[in-house]
């Protein structure tokens, strides 16, 4: 391996492409505490220099959705300036990218340095408001968004993403209202409860689910169906969509719809016993449905005669 120095760091900073950016922030991580270790002249002024050049770097990638070398690029800065003044920024920076990846764990790990770092700054519950909430801990992005209202009470971010928790939070609390009047039988009162879950929450697939059980169950097969269409919108690879679909067109009388539905949920969901039984129950009943109206139809036609 090359002499540990700036100007080595230097050239690895610049050889970036050779490597994958993991190997890269490996060896550079390597380098990094080589030197540091060393104090070597003009260290100081070099690392918070090559921080700030990778924040700028990172906050380009970033604004051009490139998540992973965003990331990258702001663990170098991280690296370089680990209790820096601005090392508070550069933590939040890459918690925005993780949240960008989908990386809500390591975007709240993140998130909850910055806080330690720097309590009186508001991004840091921004940011652990962000990742808690698609971490579905409501309760948790909740207090973060108030944290920070505390600090900023004009942030127009915090207050959107507050308003946005406190509809889950009501979703979720009017989906239990109404499982529990489902489980007493009460599926006006139930459907009523659902109603609010789905106007609180309207992208949430398992409230739309709940609210198709409701309708059939107040025999309103229509609702019930146009419910099951919405969650399959909204995850097309969930089988219990094309399950409410198939219940759906059962009441309706449709039974080669509703074999094709459940057929369609027994891809999703192969060794769903409930769905086979009822997959079956379709064709049977679809056979004599089929029977029935070629009978009415031939009594017509002799009646004709």
């Amino acid at each position: 391996m090359a002499q540990q120095n700036i100007t080595s760091l230097t050239l690895l900073f610049a050889d970036e492409k050779k490597y994958n950016l993991e190997d890269w922030i490996s060896l550079c991580r390597d380098y990094i505490q080589t030197i540091d270790a060393q104090k070597q002249p003009n260290w100081t002024t070099f690392k918070f220099d090559k921080a700030e050049e990778f924040k700028a770097r990172g906050n380009a990638e970033l604004a051009s959705g490139n998540n992973e070398t965003a990331a990258a690029y702001f663990t170098i800065s991280i690296l370089l300036e680990p209790h820096g003044k601005n090392t508070h920024i550069y933590l939040s920076n890459r918690s925005a990218a993780f949240t960008n990846l989908a990386k809500y764990d390591r975007a709240l790990e993140d998130a909850d340095r910055v806080i330690a770092l720097n309590p009186s700054w508001s991004k840091g519950y921004s940011r652990a408001a962000v990742a808690n909430f698609f971490l579905k801990r409501y309760d948790e992005s909740l207090a973060a968004y108030q944290k920070g209202l505390q600090i900023e009470p004009d942030n127009e971010i915090l207050k959107s993403g507050l308003a946005q928790v406190k509809a889950k939070v009501e979703a979720a609390d009017a989906n239990a209202r109404g499982e529990e009047c489902v489980a007493k039988g009460k599926y006006k009162e139930a459907l009523d409860n659902f109603n609010v879950a789905v106007s609180k929450d309207e992208t949430e697939a398992a409230y739309l689910s709940n609210r198709s059980e409701a309708y059939l169950a107040l025999g309103n097969p229509t609702m019930a169906l146009l419910d099951a269409d919405t969650i399959i919108s909204i995850r097309p690879n969930w089988f219990k969509g094309y399950a409410k679909r198939g219940e759906a067109m059962m009441r309706m009388d449709k039974y080669d719809d509703a074999a094709g539905a459940y057929a369609t949920a027994l891809n999703f969901d192969p060794e769903n016993s409930k769905l086979k039984t009822e997959l079956n129950r379709a064709v049977q009943d679809g056979v004599r449905h089929r029977a029935q109206k070629d009978m009415e139809s031939k009594l017509k036609k002799d009646k004709e005669h």
